[in-house]
């Protein structure tokens, strides 16, 4: 009698142990997960915890960002950005002279949305909201007026019907934005398709009102 209780004892001994290395193991587990993960969400560069100043750069080397200044190759992060300004379309444009500053003037903006890099509480360097302003482009292409006159024979807003519509003088209605702007329909960094903002509300393609709903 007294064997078998031991016996009972044992297993049950042996039973709490794996219990309790298999809990053991699991929080482990979590831990490593909730401590390794890391996001870059949201246009976001996240900052190294463990050295501040530090960031990834585009090729994954870490990069020094303490002391950042407008001055810095950017194109060390924003490898993308630097690779549509480089390729022969861009390069072949009458931008192609422009470095960033020319369109990014806001400086006091761009230094803000770094200070994380530069802190030494790591955080992250969120997104410069409204980067260019009309302003800025119409600093070197003029007034709208200027830019609807030179666009007037311009048939790059042809819908499916052939109506043809000058980019540069929309009509005013309650539906157009009376204030666009320039980057709706103008994409340095990305491909650009004038009619794809059109088409955003004229899903049928066709530019004259009251076609689509009787």
């Amino acid at each position: 009698m007294l064997k078998e209780e031991e016996r009972v004892m044992d297993y049950r001994a042996s039973r709490n142990l794996k219990l309790i290395i298999i809990t053991t193991l699991f929080a482990l587990l979590i831990a490593c997960l909730t401590l390794g993960c890391s996001s870059d969400q949201g246009g976001e560069k996240a900052v190294s915890a463990g050295a501040p100043g530090m960031v990834e750069g585009s090729d994954a080397t870490e990069v020094d960002m303490s002391e950042w200044s407008v001055d810095k190759d950017c194109s060390v992060c924003h490898s993308a950005e630097h690779a549509s300004i480089s390729n022969i379309n861009y390069t072949a444009s009458a931008h192609a002279d422009m470095g960033c500053l020319a369109c990014h003037k806001d400086t006091d903006g761009l230094a803000t949305v770094h200070e994380a890099a530069k802190s030494s509480n790591p955080g992250t360097i969120k997104k410069l909201k409204n980067p260019i302003t009309n302003e800025v482009c119409l600093s070197c292409h003029g007034s709208y007026a200027a830019l609807a006159e030179q666009t007037k024979n311009s048939i790059v807003l042809t819908d499916e019907d052939g109506t043809v519509v000058n980019p540069h003088a929309i009509p005013v209605n309650k539906k157009h934005d009376p204030n666009p702007k320039c980057t709706d329909c103008h994409k340095i960094h990305t491909g650009s398709d004038p009619q794809a903002y059109c088409y955003t509300c004229h899903h049928t393609k066709t530019f004259e009102c009251y076609t689509c709903h009787e």
